[in-house]
Parts: C-alpha cells; structure tokens; sequence
C-alpha cells in the first residue's frame, strides 16, 4: 500500500471510529460498554498480529463479532425501534460471556489449526500422487 493511501486510510479510520462509537451509544446506550468489553479479545489480537495484512485479526473478529451478534441483536432491535431496553440482564449474564469469548477462542482456535489441517490435507494429496 503506498504512503498516500495509508495516510489517508489513517486520517479517515479515527472519525469513522468516533461516528460508530456515538451510533453504538445511541443506540445500545449501557449494551455499549457490554460490546467494548466483549470485543476485547479483538482488541488484543490486534496488537499481537505482525502481519501487515492483519490476517489474525481479523479472524479472531470475525468469530467474535459473529458470536456477539445474536446477544446483541435484541438491544439492536430495541435501540432502532427506541424502545427502553434493560441490558443489564443482558451484561450480568454469564453464558453472554461465554458466548461472546467463546467466539473469540473459536478464532484463535482456527489461527492455530489452520496450519496443521492444511499440512495434513497437503500430505495426503502428495501420498495420493507417489501412490497413482
């Protein structure tokens, strides 16, 4: 990626970032602390990833953020239709939790396995091949 069009990536992800926050606020209001912590995991995968495609990261949240959207779907629902939503017992839910980091274990889980389901697929096909 040229400098050009890093800088300009750069310049446009703070207030794209500050937009999403304020729309996250509005409309899941204390569910936005629950997905800020929920996607923690993300967060972390961010800064461990060496690689400039951040190909980790985004897997992690994918997974993450796939295993969220069932938990927050209801007070997505209720924050479009501006409707009083009691989220807290949706944060003091301990299976939420599990849920949502349990998507984020998932994404590490396909980080780490990849490598070897794909050497295992690779081995068979050479055997096939030496065997035909």
């Amino acid at each position: 990626m040229s400098e050009d069009k890093k800088s300009i990536a750069q310049k446009i992800m703070l207030p794209l970032l500050i937009i999403t926050g304020l729309i996250a606020v509005l409309l899941l209001k204390m569910g936005s602390i629950f997905v800020l912590v929920a996607l923690l995991p993300s967060v972390a995968a961010y800064y461990v990833d060496n690689d400039p495609k951040l190909s980790t990261f985004k897997t992690v949240l994918a997974c993450n953020a796939a295993a969220l959207l069932p938990i927050i779907y209801p007070m997505l629902k209720a924050g479009f239709a501006f409707e009083a939503f009691n989220s807290h017992e949706v944060i003091f839910d301990p299976v939420n939790w599990l849920v949502a980091y349990g998507g984020a274990a998932l994404g590490w889980c396909l980080i780490f396995l990849a490598r070897f389901v794909a050497q295992f697929v690779v081995i068979l096909a050479y055997d096939y091949q030496i065997r035909s």
